[in-house]
């Protein structure tokens, strides 16, 4: 009986709790339509403090309203703030369904720890999602063209790219990992992009032989000897491997 008790008094509280929070989330919205930037910022650093995860669409809310008003990001830091600010408790909270809006701001802005944030947040709030890893996968790709240019892109974005990519976990994504660890980046770059390789689930020997048919020489080489010294390919595999590049 007292077990019962106690059960019935704790999804009381759980379902007081929702309530509450969601008064809260109606009150803080509110607020945020009608206040100042600076008191926007506030909103959205006290809602984070509230611990409330059911905040996630004053997040969204903020991150429209930067989008929105895009043109001042360079004119006024305040805006970079706040967007960092909602981004990162996006991914706390793990809303989910401002991950469309996370992309467009990361496409919009040029700061490297506005972009990074982004990359960041979708690493958590993506997953599953084929359009956002395509997304990435593309983009990352592009940066790869542009290094091989002679231009430097912004490596701490590069870095979180292949951080975000490595916890999406997606197949799609082999390729332009390898290529990634092999252009020539930092070591800690080219260390990151081999460890999410390896981390990537599903049928390794059809990745590596993937790699193996699409790649240049060079590519294809290292492709190789990473498939020769994996401990995730069994020996016939590894043959099948090493077969197919001799062909």
């Amino acid at each position: 009986m007292k077990k019962l008790q106690v059960i019935l008094l704790f999804l009381s509280a759980a379902v007081l709790g929702a309530q509450d929070a969601q008064e809260m989330l109606k009150s803080y919205k509110r607020n945020f339509a009608i206040a100042s930037l600076d008191v926007k910022l506030q909103i959205v650093q006290d809602a984070g403090k509230s611990g409330y995860r059911e905040m996630g669409p004053l997040y969204h809310q903020a991150v429209e309203y930067v989008l929105e008003n895009y043109s001042y990001l360079d004119m006024d830091q305040r805006f970079r703030t706040l967007a960092s600010a909602a981004v990162g408790q996006i991914r706390a909270a793990g809303y989910t369904e401002a991950r469309y809006s996370i992309w467009k701001l990361f496409q919009t802005d040029t700061s490297m720890e506005v972009r990074a944030g982004c990359l960041d947040a979708l690493s958590a709030i993506g997953k599953g999602d084929p359009e956002i890893v395509q997304n990435i996968n593309l983009w990352l790709a592009a940066q790869n063209t542009v290094f091989q240019t002679g231009k430097v892109p912004d490596l701490p974005v590069i870095m979180a790219g292949v951080k975000a990519l490595g916890a999406l976990a997606d197949a799609s994504s082999f390729p332009v990992l390898f290529s990634t660890m092999n252009i020539g980046y930092t070591e800690d770059i080219t260390r990151q992009a081999r460890a999410c390789l390896l981390a990537i689930p599903g049928d390794q020997k059809a990745l590596f032989l993937d790699v193996l048919q699409n790649s240049p020489l060079p590519e294809a080489l290292e492709a190789l000897k990473m498939a020769l010294e994996s401990t995730r390919l069994s020996e016939s595999d590894k043959g099948a491997v090493a077969e197919f590049a001799l062909d």
